[in-house]
């Protein structure tokens, strides 16, 4: 085989691998976010209520940080 048959093949594998992993990724998010909102994530504004909540629930805390005008 040539080495220009071998790399269309080779990018071949990768884009299918590529495919499937976006795919799972997809699946995976949907299932989730569907869940997400069956629980009802409530989101707080406030840190130390927070970290009280995590600490009665033993879930862990996302910090997300963003710039408000």
């Amino acid at each position: 085989m040539s080495s220009g048959r071998k790399r269309v093949k080779l990018r071949a594998v990768t884009y299918r691998k590529y495919k499937t992993i976006v795919a799972v990724f997809a699946v995976v998010f949907a299932v989730y976010s569907r869940t997400a909102r069956a629980e009802g994530i409530h989101w707080f504004d406030d840190y130390a209520a927070a970290k009280a909540e995590a600490g009665k629930t033993g879930k862990p805390i996302f910090l997300a940080f963003r710039c408000s005008p």
